[in-house]
């Protein structure tokens, strides 16, 4: 029986686009380095270093390759998001970058090399995200059109299948085909789909019909089928896929741990558990803190004398906030309203009496949140994650919510995934905690990224912001 995969033409066909793209960034790279901006200073070093990357082109594009290959960036994406995608390319660029480096500078090119460098990433990066792009706008115009699709068949009907087939149908563009399903009787929920026959015959269509997937979802009553359904497609070289019955307990990406041959599923994993993702996250919040902190400091400066001037009491305001891992830490704002008993238990409003009139102005475009920066530098808050509450707020909201202190496993945010979603201010505390919970599990820094610009883009504007 012929084995249905991935097939080998996308993976040398990927391999040969980015062999292309990765040719056009080097030459990019060195056209703009030594015709743009060619320099006369240092000639010798230039007119060798001109000489030298032609050289060793083919080698920087196998060492790109590869390191694409060991980021699994050819496998298939059908269900992996763009997203996911990119941050591969990135860090398999930045491996690239150090690479790169290390072999200009026992090459003794290193210094005169640093600008052709500083081009040559950003444009590799700018290309292969975009050549990525294109790639899936292409293919998921051919999955709608039936093809490049996978086959798939049900074993089992209950709501966890009805489930994973209302998923399916909504996004055509993977190109899952479903031919039918497997269960002691037809199923009056799916009408509309082919009932293949009972649990027994569905040894016979596995051996005889070429099927891509098999998906199986049965219920405690049948589950001794599941070994002998696994060995006879595992017979016929078919790829098998369980919907487990405690799914709702288990994240979108579950990690696994081996306990000596025991493997234990860890119910809520996240990205910053690891040393290496928490220092990246933490190198950007040092390094972009003190860009903003340089850029912003004559608004610093202003803002600092309007708050001074426009009515009695201290510049900033500083509060309690429960931080990373529930520990308190002194929030700072620009002071937005007069000095009041309520501050520590009382939420703004929007026609709240206590706001100055220049308060309204700075917290209608969180201009008031701008000495946060102050806290991301300190590191007791990053530039994105959860919004730190009150003390007081944090003790009602454990009360109310089993899984409020989710939040506290990363570091609280000038801004978040809830925020830039308009759940601010007074907003539904219980959809707030999905955002921020969704924002733990699929931390990536382009996640960031992406929250930081639709911070600037539409928070600022938001109309809960008051």
């Amino acid at each position: 029986m012929k084995i249905r995969r991935f097939s080998p033409f996308f993976i040398f066909f990927f391999i040969f686009i980015d062999i292309i793209i990765c040719y056009i960034a080097i030459h990019i790279a060195w056209l703009i380095r030594f015709s743009i901006f060619k320099s006369p200073i240092d000639q010798v070093d230039n007119f060798v270093l001109s000489i030298m990357i032609p050289n060793i082109c083919w080698y920087m594009i196998a060492t790109c390759i590869l390191l694409f290959y060991i980021f699994k960036l050819y496998q298939g994406f059908r269900q992996k998001s763009l997203l996911s995608e990119i941050s591969k390319i990135f860090y398999a660029l930045l491996v690239f970058l150090a690479l790169l480096s290390l072999y200009f500078t026992f090459s003794g090119q290193f210094d005169s090399s640093k600008f052709y460098i500083t081009i040559l990433v950003p444009t590799l990066f700018i290309l292969s995200s975009i050549e990525r792009l294109l790639i899936r706008m292409i293919l998921r115009i051919f999955r709608k059109k039936g093809y490049n699709s996978k086959f798939v068949i049900i074993i089992g009907i209950n709501p966890l299948t009805r489930d994973f087939l209302t998923r399916i149908n909504a996004t055509p563009s993977w190109g899952y085909k479903i031919l039918g399903y497997f269960e002691g009787e037809p199923s009056q929920h799916l009408k509309s789909l082919p009932y293949l026959g009972n649990f027994d015959s569905c040894f016979n269509y596995i051996a005889k019909k070429s099927i891509d997937e098999i998906v199986i979802s049965l219920d405690s009553n049948s589950e001794y089928l599941i070994p002998m359904i696994i060995s006879a497609c595992e017979k016929e070289g078919k790829q098998v896929k369980i919907i487990p019955s405690l799914y709702q307990y288990f994240p979108s990406v579950p990690k696994i741990e081996d306990i000596l041959g025991l493997p234990m599923i860890q119910t809520r994993p996240f990205p910053l558990s690891s040393l290496v993702s928490r220092l990246v996250k933490r190198g950007f919040d040092i390094l972009f803190s003190l860009i903003f902190i340089v850029i912003l400091s004559p608004f610093f400066i202003v803002i600092s004398i309007m708050v001074k001037t426009s009515s009695p009491g201290p510049i900033f305001f500083k509060q309690i906030r429960t931080g990373f891992r529930g520990e308190e830490f002194y929030i700072y704002k620009f002071r937005s309203m007069k000095q009041n008993l309520e501050a520590d238990t009382k939420v703004a409003t929007e026609n709240d009496p206590r706001k100055t009139k220049m308060g309204t102005f700075l917290r209608k475009y969180n201009l008031d949140e701008l000495p946060q920066l102050l806290n991301i530098l300190k590191g007791d808050m990053s530039f994105v994650g959860p919004r730190p509450h009150m003390v007081s707020q944090t003790k009602d909201f454990y009360d109310t919510y089993n899984n409020y202190l989710v939040r506290h496993w990363v570091k609280p945010g000038l801004t978040g995934w809830a925020q830039v979603n308009g759940l601010r201010g007074n907003s539904n505390i219980e959809k707030r905690l999905k955002f921020d919970i969704y924002y733990i599990e699929n931390w990536s820094i382009f996640f960031d990224i992406q929250i930081i610009f639709l911070t600037l883009t539409k928070s600022f504007f938001d109309e809960n912001a008051y």
